[in-house]
């Protein structure tokens, strides 16, 4: 059996082939069409003991036909013009991951926790269709509740950020190179477009959590998009200085929560000298 698994979502593809590992007893890896054939050794390649995962999208492949053991074939974003791609298409079966959208994502969220229905809407729209980022709020959310109460809309807007805008990194770049003046104007138009203080505070909060699971190479939850745009800030930030920063974002959102700090965003913006 050939199994042909791609699209743009690469939360659930990873999903599905985490699930296909999982439940085969004895599985490799492959990327020639020559280790294909040598992958179950001992054995003929046509027997049924072993799943063997493709990774390379080459037209070394076109030899393959139908086949008695299980082969995956799986790829983010196979060219579809290539006759590898027809020739997977007429020969296995396939499965497309597309991006979710509307309401079939906010029935991915509800099958992913204890939520409302308006708390998954709230949080479809504050994160949109990036399942990666989903699937890290939904458990800080899971835990904020305890683990027992339901999830709902106005738990999302207090922990929940929005899309992070690309604002937002320059902003964070520019408090890195001492420019407080034009860190300010980028905040100030944002709060003209109608965000709001704890709204940007919260960007902020996540974006410096994501600068440090970065630093200290941890990539676990973080999608490939999130880690590539925010790479270049490391260049400028050690280590030391993004803990430093972080705690005093905490302490900042401890003291906005005790109603001490009414303009979390701004109080964080002129902070920038002392960073």
């Amino acid at each position: 059996m050939i199994l042909f698994l791609y699209g743009p979502d690469t939360f659930r593809l990873e999903e599905k082939v985490r699930d296909i590992k999982k439940n085969s007893d004895d599985w490799d890896e492959v990327d020639t069409f020559l280790d294909l054939k040598n992958a179950d050794t001992g054995t003929s390649l046509f027997s049924d003991s072993k799943t063997i995962f493709v990774t390379n999208f080459s037209e070394d492949f076109l030899e393959l036909e139908d086949s008695h053991s299980q082969i995956v074939f799986y790829c983010e974003k196979p060219d579809k013009r290539t006759r590898l791609f027809k020739h997977l298409n007429s020969i296995a079966n396939c499965e497309e991951f597309g991006l979710l959208e509307s309401g079939d994502l906010e029935s991915w969220i509800m099958d992913r926790a204890k939520i409302s229905p308006g708390g998954a809407s709230m949080l479809a729209l504050r994160v949109g269709g990036d399942l990666w980022r989903l699937d890290e709020e939904l458990k800080k959310l899971s835990a904020f509740v305890n683990y027992e109460k339901m999830i709902d809309e106005e738990d999302v807007k207090v922990l929940v950020p929005g899309k992070v805008d690309p604002n937002i990194f320059e902003t964070i770049d520019l408090l890195a190179r001492g420019d407080k003046k034009g860190a300010l104007n980028l905040i100030a138009n944002h709060l003209y477009s109608g965000d709001d203080e704890n709204y940007l505070f919260g960007m902020f909060v996540y974006q410096f959590r994501v600068l440090l699971k970065i630093a200290t190479d941890d990539l676990s939850g973080l999608h490939p998009f999130v880690v590539k745009k925010s790479r270049p800030l490391l260049e400028r930030y050690s280590l030391e200085n993004l803990k430093s920063t972080y705690r005093k974002l905490l302490l900042i959102g401890h003291q906005s929560n005790l109603g001490v700090v009414e303009k979390p965003a701004t109080s964080f913006v002129l902070l920038a000298g002392d960073l």
